[in-house]
């Protein structure tokens, strides 16, 4: 189960990273061994100065950002009309792990921040699935 926990992260992370906000390179992504993104990028940590040479690898412009809002759609769309409400056990707990990730690495973008009281609401939702 534990491999399966941690596929799940390291899919929530990589979203999170379609998401935006944190700019990675694919081939340093693609390259990299198996380990956490945000540890091998020091994303959570106060290691200021780390990251100066990996955000300088790959612009974050308006223009990309753009590009993202569509990815930004299909991940909001996949998360709550297939993920969350699922009948799946399997699906609602990626939906949960994936929710955590980007409130996590993406929790002060606006898009965010909109969707609050919808992640507010499948939280609740799970939650009371897993109490019963």
């Amino acid at each position: 189960m534990v491999q399966v926990e941690e596929v799940l992260f390291s899919v929530g992370e990589a979203l999170c990273f379609i998401w935006g906000g944190h700019c990675v390179p694919a081939d340093e992504i693609l390259k990299t061994t198996f380990v956490s993104l945000s540890s091998a990028h020091h994303f959570l940590t106060d290691d200021t100065g780390i990251n100066e040479k990996d955000s300088k690898s790959i612009p974050c412009t308006d223009e990309l950002d753009g590009k993202r809002e569509k990815a930004r759609e299909v991940i909001v769309t996949k998360l709550f009309d297939e993920l969350v409400y699922s009948g799946r056990k399997e699906d609602r707990c990626a939906g949960a792990v994936w929710l955590v990730s980007i409130i996590t690495y993406c929790g002060n973008h606006p898009r965010v921040k909109q969707m609050l009281p919808d992640i507010q609401v499948g939280f609740l939702f799970l939650y009371t699935l897993f109490i019963q």
